[in-house]
Formats: structure tokens, C-alpha cells, sequence
């Protein structure tokens, strides 16, 4: 019967192992046809590998196929950066023409602040012929004395109300604008007529005074006694240590006396002793008088003065008028050195299309001939004006010193 008991013989069998029945079977008898043990892919890992697959399927990488949404964040970055760039440009451009702009009214600011001291010949010359009446200047016109700004005239009747004289006013008050002090006196040699200011006041005549002392000499013997080479480099160059051979040749006795006795007895008084005196407009006008009386005259030594004048450098009224007109001149000027004796100096013999006049004009200005520059162009063209002649404007921006490179 327990054969037959299915218990008692599973039962019976296992108890003829020499392992206990606890003990758990060994793999050597497992059956072969079961696989060993692997773990499946989650949901997540099985869609990664199929859309692995299909990627490696078309040629391509995963991870190089961008997805709709990327591109189009793309396409808003790229067009970002255009309107940034398109922006900034536009930027730039504004500035450049603000700059564009700004330069232009400062070079015209410019140009009308030089204009009232050195504009260009046309301009100033259109000014002057436009707005100038005409008046007599025969010589049976009404010659009138007129004490109108400051200025003494002695000219054809309506002469102050011509747009010369208006110029002349203006370049007296640019000049004294700069706080210097001023003195002129313009004498026309034919007619008589005149324009005087301050033309009392005694200047400093710095180097202009060399002109008398020279003039001197050569009236007084017949040339300059062998020393002609000297006397040129005194009148040409302005040059000191030939003006003091002159007066060491020469002395200071002579020359206190021909001043006194040409019309400057004030500053002969101080030449006795004192070969820069000062000298007034009005004595100085005496002097140039007496020069061009001996240098038109043929005396002796006349011609060989007269040519070192012509040829004076640092002249402005040579700057302005010698391309036109000769112009006899000796200029002085001296700087500020704590002295007092500052100067900007110009004297001589215009010989103008309406005949010779002289000119002297005195400043305390420290060797500032620019300032000189449009003073004596508009003297100029009131003498023009009052005697007939050119009326026109002459200093360009090209202006220059004679001997100034």
C-alpha cells in the first residue's frame, strides 16, 4: 500500500538523499530549455532604442536631428541679432551726422568770425563797392573837417557816410577790442586830405624809428659814407647790430637835430640821448613827409635809400599793397617782456592808384601785426575813397609779412 501512495514514495525517495530535504536543488538541475536571467527594458529605454533605430535607419545620428521647436528658436535668435546689428547702424549713422553737422557750423562759425579779420578779397571787395556811394572827390569837391567816432577827417563832403569810413570804424574798435592802445595818421600828399586818430599820443616806436635815423644819414652826406651794405640790412632786416654801427658812425647829436628840424622837435629832444624815443602819430607822419620829399627829390643818395624802403620786410601795409602799389615802409615791433614797451608798429608812402600818401599807424600791441592786418586795409580803402581811388578790401586768408616764410 505505501508503494501505490504517491506522498509515501516522493517521501521515501527523498529520504534516500544524503542532503536534507531543506536544502534548496543545485542549477545542474535545472532544465536546459529555460534562459538564464536578464532584466527587460523599461518603457522609456524600448523607445530610445526604436527611435535609435529608425535614426540609424535614415543615415543619421540622434542627436544631430533638431526638433522643430530648436530651429525655431533659431530662427528668432538669428532675426534678433539682425535687428540688434540694423539698430546699431542706424545708431552709428545718426552720430556720424550729428558730428557731420556739428563740424560744418563750427568751420562756418569760423569762417564768419575770420571774415571780420581776414576774409577773402571778393567778399570784402563786393562789401565795399555795393554799399559805397560814390562822392565827389574832384578838386573843387566841398572838403569838410568832421570829429565823428574819435577820428579826425578832413575829406570830400559825405565821406563818413560812406561804408569805408563804416569800416575803418569797425577795424579802429576790433583793434582796440583787444585792449590795446592805438594812434594813427594818413596823409594824401597831392590833395591834402586827411584821417587822424590819437595822432598826439606818444608811442614806443620800437625799430620804425630806424627809417629817420637812416634818412638822416643819407641826407646829411649825400649816402651813407661806405656803409651802404649797413644801412640796407638796418631798413631791410631790421637789423640791430647794423642800426647801432650806424649810430656809433654817425652819433646821436645829429639826429636829435634833424628830427627837431623836420617836425618832431619832441622826440628830437629825447633822440639827443636816446636813439628809440618816443614819438607821436603826428610827428612821425612829419618825418615820412620829410623822406618822401628826399627820396623823389634825385638828391644824392636818394634812389639808394629809397630802394632799401621798397624793400622792407615785416611791413603789413607791404603785405597787403605791394603787389599793386609801391610802398615804401619801416615797421617796429616789440614783444612783452615786462618793459613797457610793447609795440606793433608801421609807417612809410603808399604810392596808390590815386596818387602818394603816407601812413603811420602806432600801437602798444605786443608784436601783433594781425591785428594790423584789416586796421590798414580799411585805411586803404578810405583813402580810396575820399581821393578817388580803389575802394576795395584786400587782405585774404594768404596775407603775409614780406620776409616771413
Amino acid at each position: 500500500m505505501s508503494a501505490n501512495n504517491p506522498y509515501h514514495s516522493r517521501h521515501s525517495s527523498s529520504s534516500n538523499h544524503s542532503q536534507p530535504n531543506s536544502q534548496p536543488q543545485t542549477n545542474n538541475h535545472r532544465p536546459k530549455s529555460l534562459p538564464l536571467h536578464r532584466f527587460e527594458p523599461t518603457r522609456h529605454q524600448q523607445t530610445h532604442q526604436r527611435q535609435t533605430r529608425h535614426a540609424q535607419s535614415q543615415g543619421h545620428i540622434l542627436h544631430h536631428h533638431k526638433s522643430p521647436n530648436h530651429t525655431t528658436k533659431h530662427r528668432y535668435s538669428t532675426r534678433t541679432i539682425v535687428v540688434i546689428v540694423l539698430g546699431l547702424l542706424v545708431i552709428l549713422g545718426l552720430l556720424i551726422a550729428l558730428i557731420s553737422c556739428g563740424m560744418r557750423y563750427t568751420k562756418a562759425k569760423k569762417t564768419k568770425q575770420n571774415a571780420a579779420i581776414s576774409p577773402t578779397t571778393t567778399a570784402r571787395a563786393a562789401l565795399s563797392n555795393d554799399a559805397s556811394p560814390r562822392i565827389n572827390t574832384d578838386k573843387d569837391a566841398t572838403i569838410v573837417d568832421y570829429d565823428k567816432d574819435g577820428i579826425l577827417v578832413h575829406a570830400p563832403e559825405g565821406f563818413t557816410d560812406t561804408s569805408s569810413y563804416g569800416e575803418l570804424v569797425d577795424a579802429v574798435d576790433e583793434f582796440e577790442s583787444y585792449g590795446y592802445t592805438l594812434s594813427f595818421s594818413l596823409l594824401d600828399l597831392n590833395t591834402g586830405r586827411s584821417l587822424d586818430y590819437n595822432k598826439d599820443t606818444a608811442l614806443y616806436p620800437a625799430s620804425a624809428i630806424k627809417a629817420a635815423y637812416t634818412a638822416m644819414v643819407y641826407e646829411t652826406h649825400g649816402g651813407a659814407s661806405g656803409l651802404a651794405g649797413v644801412a640796407e640790412n638796418c631798413i631791410v632786416n631790421s637789423d640791430n647790430e647794423s642800426f647801432h654801427t650806424l649810430i656809433h658812425t654817425f652819433g646821436l647829436s645829429s639826429y636829435g637835430n634833424w628830427l627837431t628840424q623836420h617836425g618832431a622837435p619832441n622826440a628830437g629832444q629825447i633822440a639827443y640821448v636816446h636813439y628809440y624815443p618816443k614819438i607821436s602819430a603826428a610827428e612821425l607822419s612829419n618825418v615820412w613827409q620829410e623822406i618822401f620829399r628826399y627820396g623823389v627829390s634825385g638828391e644824392k643818395g636818394s634812389e639808394e635809400f629809397t630802394n632799401f624802403l621798397a624793400q622792407s620786410n615785416h611791413t603789413s601795409m607791404g603785405g597787403l599793397l605791394r603787389d599793386r602799389y609801391t610802398v615804401w615802409a619801416k615797421p617796429g615791433w616789440y614783444p612783452k617782456d615786462g618793459t613797457g614797451n610793447e609795440a606793433t608798429v608801421d609807417a612809410g608812402v603808399v604810392f596808390s592808384d590815386c596818387g602818394p600818401y603816407v601812413f603811420v599807424v602806432m600801437s602798444n600791441a605786443p608784436e601783433d601785426f594781425n591785428a594790423m592786418f584789416p586796421l590798414e586795409d580799411a585805411l586803404n580803402a578810405a583813402h580810396g575813397c575820399m581821393c578817388g581811388g580803389s575802394i576795395d578790401l584786400l587782405q585774404t586768408d594768404y596775407t603775409s609779412l614780406p620776409g616771413i616764410s
